[in-house]
Order: structure tokens, then C-alpha cells, then sequence
């Protein structure tokens, strides 16, 4: 599901399985508007199959990327689960420019690298404002088994 500098759109109850992509992603469109007053609640990720390379964001539900003169804004996700499978870098990626958003009540597992990573754009700074991760429960995060740096 792309949301492409919408407004008040709802996805709720919904299962996302055996996706090759990012599950759910906000860009901002043509125009540079972010999306804002969404509600993302109550959906199911799992048997993620999505792997660009190693050093790539892949993510169950993407929020932002770089880019300028945009903010995603107002945005509620909440009460999700998202399982990554041990295949998955990110179950929640929020990265880039935001302004009140919350993240909340998601119950994110089986990630490679983070359950929820947050951070400002490296093209522009001061972009990430009032936003609030509470109440998630996040568990058995990590690289498993054994790897070797070549």
C-alpha cells in the first residue's frame, strides 16, 4: 500500500503475506506534500520476502525517505503486529521528515536490525519534530546465527 501525500485515510484490519516491497509506505507525491491524519490500525504483517542488500532499509511499514520540503504529519499507527520472520531489517521504519506522529501499541518481532528505527533525513536536517513511540512491545530483535564479515 503506497500513501502518497494523502489525508485521513484508514487501513485497518487488514493482513499483509509474502510481500516482495515494503508492506505499507508514505512518500510524499509530486507536489512535495507529506501524508497526514492517517490511521493505521489493527493490521497483520507477516512472511515478509523483501531484501535489496545489506546495508538497505527494508521495512515492514516505511514512513519518509530523503528528499525536501515535505513533513508527514499527524499520522496514528497503532495496535499492528509485525512480525518480520528473521528476514526483515525493520519492522517500522520511520525516517526522514515528521511532525506529531505516533507510534503505538504495535507488537513488532522477529526483526533483523530494529523493531523501530527513527531518524532525520542525511540531505536535510531538523526535519523530525514531536513524535512519540509508546507502549510497543518489541522482542527477539537481532541478526540470528552466525555471520562472518568478508
Amino acid at each position: 500500500v503506497l500513501l502518497s501525500g494523502v489525508e485521513h485515510c484508514n487501513i485497518t484490519g487488514n493482513t499483509f503475506d509474502n510481500i516482495s516491497g515494503n508492506n505499507l509506505v508514505f512518500y510524499p507525491n509530486s507536489q512535495n506534500r507529506g501524508s497526514s491524519f492517517n490511521h493505521i490500525n489493527s493490521n497483520t504483517f507477516l512472511n515478509p520476502v523483501f531484501k535489496i542488500s545489506e546495508t538497505a532499509d527494508e521495512s515492514l511499514i516505511m514512513m519518509g525517505y530523503s528528499g525536501y520540503n515535505y513533513m508527514h504529519n499527524n499520522n496514528i499507527i497503532e495496535n499492528n503486529i509485525l512480525d518480520g520472520a528473521n528476514f526483515i531489517k525493520l519492522g517500522i521504519g520511520f525516517i526522514g521528515h515528521g511532525d506529531n506522529n505516533v507510534f503505538r501499541k504495535n507488537k513488532i518481532s522477529n526483526c533483523l536490525s530494529y523493531g523501530i528505527v527513527s531518524y532525520e533525513s542525511q540531505v536535510v536536517g531538523n526535519t523530525m519534530k514531536n513524535n512519540q513511540i509508546i507502549d510497543n512491545e518489541i522482542r527477539n530483535i537481532g541478526q540470528i546465527g552466525y555471520k562472518k564479515n568478508s
